[in-house]
């Protein structure tokens, strides 16, 4: 199996399980990225955690071919941008993700969640 196919599956369960899972529980799962936004110490373990992650998606696919696994690279290139940006803007991005209180912009991100994993799986799974 080679590192596109992969990821391409790893996202595809990833995003379409989380997709769900907010689908159905938006209170939940709102009030616990409100919380997290007001511990200093949890965000920052996750800004940690989320520009190693980058930095290694980044090194083992920075593939920029005119096909469907570009959006894997999109994917990796993002969580880099995340990582960083939450750690040299820690109040500004706070601020920003005060958007995901409000419906629209919530089930919005969240149905693109479950198309993107879907239009992965579609490719993962099957090639």
């Amino acid at each position: 199996m080679t590192v596109t196919l992969f990821l391409a599956k790893s996202f595809s369960i990833y995003l379409v399980v989380i997709g769900v899972a907010m689908l159905f529980n938006r209170k939940y799962y709102t009030n616990a990225a409100m919380e997290m936004l007001d511990h200093n110490g949890l965000s920052f373990f996750t800004s940690i955690f989320t520009l190693v992650l980058g930095i290694i998606l980044v090194l083992f696919h920075n593939i920029w071919l005119l096909n469907w696994s570009v959006i894997i690279t999109i994917l990796a290139w993002l969580t880099l941008v995340k990582g960083v940006l939450r750690l040299l803007l820690p109040v500004h991005f706070s601020k920003c993700m005060r958007v995901y209180e409000t419906t629209c912009y919530y089930y919005s991100i969240t149905v693109l969640s479950i198309l993107f994993g879907l239009y992965l799986g579609c490719y993962g799974f099957t090639l």
